[in-house]
């Protein structure tokens, strides 16, 4: 039987954002021409992820913790790559990112409690 949605632990999910958009920060800066090389996506890598596996570590999770921080993590990577493709076209076309986030997005907010599909129950 299932917990509930909303005692998945939202600090985990923070971090696996993080973590997804620095690896691909960190992949453009390496790859990419337009992106510049910095150290910061690299820092953030590293402290995102130490933060994240103390904070995934230390509190008990909730049953599905670990399929919505992998879901999290991708869309930080697909948003990342969006974001960058938006301000340099000559990468190509980020409408299939975009609607990969927002579709994944919704199921992560359905998961995690934020919308619900039951209607709250009015008290008269």
């Amino acid at each position: 039987m299932e917990q509930s949605p909303s005692k998945i632990k939202r600090d985990i999910l923070l971090f696996a954002g993080l973590c997804g958009i620095s690896v691909n920060a960190c992949l453009y800066s390496l790859t990419v021409d337009w992106v510049p090389l910095s150290m910061f996506p690299l820092f953030t890598l590293l402290l995102s992820a130490y933060c994240g596996y103390q904070s995934y570590s230390r509190t008990p999770n909730a049953n599905g913790t670990t399929t919505v921080t992998a879901v999290v993590f991708i869309c930080g990577l697909l948003g990342y790559s969006a974001y960058s493709r938006a301000i340099h076209p000559e990468l190509g076309s980020n409408f299939v990112m975009l609607l990969l986030v927002m579709v994944l997005m919704g199921w992560v907010c359905f998961r995690t409690g934020i919308v619900s599909v039951n209607p709250p129950k009015k008290t008269h």
